[in-house]
């Protein structure tokens, strides 16, 4: 292996500080050395030459062997296989340049750069590379099946969302995770085992009245995502039972008609991934004909669900605003039930909102002030559009 003839090798004792952690390793330690004589040792006998080429060799055999032996053609996403390949080679290239440049004259910080180097490429090669590509893949349709999971929990915690889109978005992701593909091999189990929680954790949903009524007074769903026809039934007689309570406030009132709502939220025009299942849902949906009672409650309600559904991306509060005068009741029902929010994460990002105004430089606001800044904070946006 020396082909040439190197500078004089040192022992221990004379070796830089930084290189002598092995005091069991009594010679062959290189000078310090310029990167062309770092490279040039590789060409002469030393202490570190074993290290080199026993990490080398191996390196350039996976460079041409391992991309041979990878599926490429089952790798849907072509940069899973590229990790994959990177992190079998870390270990031996950052083997090969730590002991290659070890005596660099950089002196220690060069040293202990190369260090890290070497260890991250251990750290690749026990974390990135010990999963299989089939595993890779595996992992890669866990993130699709977990995809809506994320998108509906936006939803639900946005500013604007009501208790209205709970039962649809339920509907939804039931819908999503019953349907069969041909690349659901390997993620069968975990469909079914999240659609069978879904359903225990949800199955009373539709029966309870501030969802259901406020998911049929929503012109966006209306009775539209309603699984069960009974829990249906039980909505709509919920809802006559509200607007016959109103008619009669309204009729014992002094006032003809109700105020219109006019705190109108912020629109999202976000795109969604699952806005097609929402559209292929309400196209399947069929609205159930019965007999129509004469009562005004009964008439109002069959005419309203009657009616085409409007875009998700319109808003409920400026529909009710526009029919106020057909729906005089509704309108006053939709005031009362749209106006639920569905989670309480809005109102934790109020308790942020109100650690951001007080502080240990602004401790000595008086409560009053506080709460105008807060209010300002949640409600100025509306004032400004």
């Amino acid at each position: 292996m020396a082909f040439l003839n190197g500078p004089r090798l040192l022992d221990w004792a004379n070796s830089p500080p930084h290189l002598q952690f092995n005091k069991y390793v009594l010679t062959g330690y290189r000078p310090i050395s310029s990167v062309q004589d770092c490279i040039r040792s590789l060409f002469y006998l030393h202490n570190e030459l074993g290290n080199i080429y026993t990490h080398g060799i191996p390196l350039l055999c996976f460079l041409v062997l391992l991309p041979l032996n990878i599926p490429w053609s089952q790798i849907s996403v072509t940069w899973l296989g590229v990790v994959h390949f990177l992190a079998c080679l870390s270990p031996q290239l950052g083997s090969v340049v730590y002991h290659l440049f070890m005596n660099h004259e950089g002196g220690e910080p060069v040293y202990h750069t190369l260090l890290t180097l070497d260890m991250c490429g251990i750290c690749m090669i026990n974390t990135l590379a010990t999963l299989t590509v089939n595993q890779w893949t595996l992992m890669e349709k866990t993130i699709e099946v977990l995809a809506p999971f994320e998108e509906l929990t936006r939803v639900v915690s946005a500013e604007t969302a009501t208790a209205a889109v709970v039962i649809p978005a339920i509907t939804v992701l039931k819908c999503v995770l019953s349907r069969e593909h041909s690349t659901d091999q390997g993620i069968k189990t975990m469909k079914s085992t999240l659609l069978e929680a879904v359903e225990r954790r949800f199955s009373q949903v539709e029966t309870e009245p501030l969802y259901s009524i406020a998911t049929l007074v929503d012109p966006r769903y209306k009775d539209r995502y309603f699984k069960y026809p009974d829990n249906l039934r039980q909505a709509k007689d919920a809802l006559i039972q509200e607007v016959g309570k109103m008619e009669v406030r309204r009729a014992a009132s002094e006032e003809s008609e109700a105020e219109p709502v006019n705190k109108v939220p912020r629109q999202n025009t976000a795109s969604s991934s699952l806005g097609s299942v929402f559209d292929e849902i309400l196209e399947e949906s069929e609205t159930e004909t019965g007999s129509v009672s004469t009562s005004s409650a009964d008439v109002q309600m069959q005419s309203y669900l009657a009616q085409q559904t409007i875009p998700r991306s319109d808003n409920p509060l400026q529909y009710w605003r526009a029919h106020a005068t057909p729906f005089p009741s509704l309108v006053a029902i939709a005031a009362k039930f749209l106006c639920a929010p569905c989670t309480g994460v809005d109102s934790e990002r109020l308790f942020s909102a109100v650690s951001n105004v007080i502080d240990e430089k602004r401790n000595r606001l008086s409560a009053d002030t506080v709460e105008m800044l807060t209010f300002l904070k949640k409600n100025l946006h509306f004032i400004l559009k």
